[in-house]
């Protein structure tokens, strides 16, 4: 004969089963859950930067970045042309973004060399001592280049960051992300021929 559980018995068995159920799916979930949560994220920063570049009428995919003359942290004026290689990453960084410092540590710990340095230009209107403060506290050795007036944000009508665009050396726009990379995005970037 079996012993049916009943009132309180009944109920705390119920919920261990559901709890020994969902912990194991849980843990089959989470085998898989990093590379669907990549997947959402890029799904999400697609429509995001979508929303973005619509507003700003000033760059597009396929299009000429303009050029600009920049400085670098040290005062000297350099043409963005003659920095940019066969494919770079132009990042709009701005020292008070938390997305902005974690992509900068991600693109410092791929860019072991100054061949892949040179794939990441790191650009900011930001006031010129955070910059240099940043620099020195991140560890930072890409190129940071300084929009000291604003007036290439400006044309390029940025106002959100974490911000990137991809360029080749014709200044012809690849991609643009509102959003940060992910790790293997930028390696891919990093290891370009």
């Amino acid at each position: 004969m079996s012993r049916r559980l009943r009132g309180p018995a009944f109920y705390a068995a119920a919920v261990g089963v559901v709890v020994v159920v969902a912990y194991g799916v849980g843990k089959l979930a989470a085998t898989y859950s990093n590379r669907k949560d990549n997947r959402h994220y890029l799904n999400a920063r697609s429509l995001s930067t979508d929303g973005i570049v619509a507003q700003m009428n000033s760059i597009k995919v396929g299009g000429i970045l303009p050029d600009h003359l920049l400085k670098t942290l040290e005062g000297q004026s350099i043409e963005l042309s003659e920095l940019i290689q066969a494919r770079t990453l132009l990042f709009f960084f701005d020292p008070g973004c938390p997305s902005c410092h974690d992509q900068i540590e991600m693109m410092e710990e791929i860019a072991s060399t100054a061949e892949k340095r040179n794939r990441f230009l790191i650009i900011s209107r930001a006031d010129l001592r955070q910059l240099l403060q940043a620099r020195n506290e991140m560890g930072i050795k890409c190129r940071i280049l300084w929009d000291s007036a604003g007036v290439f944000h400006d044309e390029l009508n940025i106002r959100s960051s974490p911000f990137s665009v991809i360029v080749d050396k014709a200044r012809v726009i690849a991609s643009i992300v509102a959003g940060r990379f992910l790790n293997e995005e930028l390696i891919g970037i990093a290891n370009l021929d």
